[in-house]
């Protein structure tokens, strides 16, 4: 807007208009404050230490590689990694994965007892324990070299742990960023695969309680 020459008053009026605008604008596009997935992580660090839980708001992952910034920060709080968990919907779509910390795996019969142990959900699943690195030079790697890395499968209970006081109501990407829900793994006595061991897809398991199934 441009005021008439010597309209001085049309030119403030102009001015003033503006900054209101610019003010009006300001406070309807306040900028968030950036993420910082150190101080997420140390949070869920001393969560995980049983010493206080975060509501979802304070794990602010607006994406899944913000998400995975706080799995690395927060594994390197842990200790080291002792394994990994994967993990995918359907057989087209991206996997979800989370480093697990070696501190949490445990072999049958382990008591796991804590403040940290808030929710203590379990999951029967199968642990693939690699004999050697799975390294695929061009394209998806067959059935016969999946076999030949793997070492061992192991029957595996997963505690399922959150450190989100709010958890039923947090958003995927704050789970994710919680080490994908992950508490503990207990672990079996491991059976080779081999190349003429059992189809994986087809493996059927059920959890029971005192003999009783669940």
């Amino acid at each position: 807007m441009r005021a008439p020459p010597g309209d001085t008053h049309g030119l403030d009026f102009a001015r003033r208009g503006g900054a209101h605008r610019a003010m009006s604008s300001g406070a309807a596009l306040q900028l968030a404050a950036p993420f910082d997935a150190g101080r997420v992580a140390r949070r869920l660090v001393r969560a995980h230490k049983g010493v206080a839980v975060l509501r979802h708001a304070d794990v602010p992952a607006r994406d899944s590689a913000a998400a995975y910034a706080v799995q690395d920060e927060t594994v390197q709080g842990l200790g080291a990694v002792g394994g990994w968990k994967v993990d995918a919907r359907t057989p087209g779509t991206e996997p979800r994965c989370a480093p697990l910390p070696a501190g949490g795996l445990h072999a049958s019969g382990a008591a796991l007892v804590g403040p940290q142990w808030r929710m203590r959900g379990v999951e029967v699943e199968l642990a693939l324990r690699l004999g050697r690195d799975l390294v695929c030079p061009a394209g998806e790697p067959d059935e016969a070299m999946l076999r030949g890395a793997v070492e061992s499968v192991l029957p595996a209970i997963e505690v399922i742990e959150t450190r989100l006081c709010d958890w039923r109501d947090s958003p995927v990407l704050a789970q994710l960023a919680d080490l994908h829900n992950h508490g503990g793994l207990v672990l079996g006595a491991p059976s080779a695969l081999g190349p003429a061991g059992p189809d994986l897809r087809t493996v059927q398991a059920y959890l029971a309680f005192d003999g009783q199934p669940v």
